[in-house]
């Protein structure tokens, strides 16, 4: 069941995604938001890596209007959006499919010095390209490094976004993985 919750955080996301402001998100969409990653580097990431994320949001997109888009005009509206994240919410295993993939391969992309982790240097650089402020990702930054380690793991990441987008908890730390809703 789609909480009000729930509701709050699709909706501040589909905002983030949709780049061009439209109201709707489209293909080109996710290529906006795979080339913003991959320019906000500090350094160029090898060929290899950008690859690795055009492909992964080419597949989030084809699953995501697989899913979500309706009325197969190409286009995902808010509701459409909101209803493909809710039922994600009732079968988490499409979470996995459409999403789940993702933040592993955009955490790599990031991780400039190889530990497998992110600092919080690296994690603003990320936070940047996807157009939140430094004082929100700072926060979040803190609520989402679980161990306080100082350096967010693959792992912590990864459980981060799947709460964002699972948890009814509105304490769950992942709320905040991608800014105030």
């Amino acid at each position: 069941m789609i909480t009000d919750l729930h509701r709050r955080k699709f909706t501040a996301r589909f905002r983030h995604m949709d780049c061009d402001g439209s109201g709707q998100l489209t293909k080109e969409d996710f290529v906006t938001l795979a080339e913003r990653l991959i320019a906000a580097r500090p350094s160029p990431p090898t060929p290899a890596s950008a690859t690795r994320i055009r492909e992964a949001y080419a597949r989030m997109w084809e699953g995501m209007q697989r899913h979500a888009d309706t009325d197969g005009d190409q286009r995902i509206t808010l509701d459409e959006y909101v209803q493909a994240c809710g039922r994600m919410v009732e079968q988490p295993e499409r979470f996995d499919r459409l999403i789940g993939e993702l933040a592993p391969i955009v955490l790599r992309l990031y991780d400039m010095n190889g530990d497998d982790t992110l600092s919080l240097s690296e994690f603003l650089t990320m936070t940047r390209a996807l157009s939140l402020a430094d004082d929100a990702a700072t926060d979040m930054f803190r609520r989402l490094d679980r161990d306080g380690s100082g350096t967010l793991s693959v792992t912590e990441i990864c459980a981060a976004v799947r709460e964002f987008y699972l948890s009814a908890d509105p304490n769950a730390p992942g709320n905040w993985f991608f800014g105030p809703y």
